[in-house]
């Protein structure tokens, strides 16, 4: 928020990247900053002289001075803000699993909107308080989490990092009455010795990503008294397209939700013609969220500098089927994708 009041464009940091990531990101986004904390400073003073676009160096979290770095606190001073010229608020990088990370530029305009859409979709208000433990470099915990929250004026809990040992025990006692979380903090959690107060909480939205057994949902469910609200989304579709209903009645298991405020969800052929919902073998190939330019997706290319308005995936894996059209339908994933994703847990966490 301050970078984006200063005028300026954020590009979040994966805490968990490696020299080489780093100098990537640094140089592809053209970063002209580095804001970080002293654990991480050797990781950036091993590429600095491969980063020569990097001419401010800030440290939060000192206690002494950081060589080749100014303290943040000492870079803070009041006074009014510019306006904000930019159109662009951030640049949030995927997680490169295929190739390197691609660059989504996210607007102004769609942060707002999606902060908005999050809001009316898990019926957030003022005196809400929602649990953030997921990683703030990831669109999640920005968009399900901070800019809801915002919009709604409610309060932020944030929580710096993850123990499944105290994870509960904080949101019971910070009264969250929002969170989301991912398999691995479902079954870790599963994973703790039961606690007679593990009921007693204010806990209204559970939002929730990804496939789970059967098994484990009612498990959580029945031991945590809390109904898991499954969504789902991208980086380049700025955070999520769909979500289910809050009404335990409405709510559907395994599936994705409702396409949400704004978005406009389609299955394309290789001409882009609209398609039914699957083809006769059970494919679907190719699924389009259609954008506007300056709406969530764009992507940032360093040589052509360009905005892609279309984000195409290729989804050609047999036995998935989508429902998004007439609103409110539902999304589904079924079988064999379902199966892939919904694996067995291979450890405690």
């Amino acid at each position: 928020v301050a970078i984006n009041r200063a005028g300026a464009v954020m590009v979040s940091v994966n805490v968990f990247y490696s020299q080489d990531e780093l100098r990537y990101l640094l140089n592809h986004s053209q970063s002209v900053a580095f804001i970080t904390e002293p654990k991480f400073v050797p990781v950036f003073d091993a590429i600095a002289d491969d980063c020569p676009g990097v001419k401010v160096r800030l440290c939060g979290r000192a206690a002494q001075d950081v060589p080749g770095f100014r303290l943040l606190a000492d870079a803070m001073v009041d006074g009014p803000c510019p306006d904000a010229a930019q159109p662009m608020a951030q640049i949030v990088y995927t997680s490169g699993t295929t190739s390197r990370p691609k660059g989504v530029l996210i607007s102004h305009h769609s942060s707002i909107l999606q902060g908005h859409a999050v809001a009316e979709a898990l019926g957030m208000v003022d005196t809400d308080r929602t649990c953030i433990v997921l990683p703030l470099f990831h669109v999640n915990a920005q968009y399900i989490g901070v800019l809801s929250t915002l919009v709604a004026g409610g309060t932020i809990v944030l929580i710096e990092t993850y123990s499944a040992t105290r994870f509960w025990g904080q949101v019971r006692r910070h009264q969250c009455s929002l969170i989301s979380i991912v398999p691995m903090q479902l079954r870790t959690m599963l994973a703790q010795p039961t606690d007679e107060g593990d009921r007693d909480h204010a806990v209204r939205v559970a939002f929730y990503a990804l496939p789970t057994k059967d098994s484990e949902w009612d498990a959580f469910e029945q031991r945590f008294g809390v109904h898991l609200v499954e969504g789902y989304g991208l980086t380049e579709t700025l955070g999520i397209c769909t979500c289910n209903p809050l009404s335990p009645a409405e709510l559907r298991r395994h599936s994705i939700g409702r396409t949400m405020p704004g978005r406009d969800i389609r299955l394309l052929d290789e001409q882009d013609r609209p398609q039914p919902c699957a083809q006769s073998d059970g494919t679907i190939r190719r699924r389009c969220v259609q954008l506007d330019p300056f709406q969530p997706g764009a992507v940032h290319h360093r040589r052509r500098n360009r905005l892609r308005g279309r984000q195409r995936g290729d989804h050609s894996r047999k036995a998935a089927s989508a429902r998004s059209r007439p609103s409110g339908s539902y999304v589904v994933w079924t079988n064999q994708i379902w199966k892939d994703l919904c694996h067995e847990p291979t450890g405690r966490g």
